[in-house]
């Protein structure tokens, strides 16, 4: 029964932290592309 329980919090919470690694890992990716792309002179720069 305490099992039960604890997985009925646990799943969701893993879950969540499945998602959240993702989304760091796509991060991560978007901000060596970006990166890559300053250096390289691909974005003009711009004042605002």
């Amino acid at each position: 029964m305490t099992e039960d329980v604890e997985n009925l919090v646990l799943e969701p919470l893993r879950a969540l932290r499945a998602g959240q690694d993702r989304i760091e890992g796509k991060l991560s990716e978007l901000a060596i592309r970006i990166t890559s792309l300053e250096t390289s002179g691909g974005v003009p720069y711009r004042k605002c």
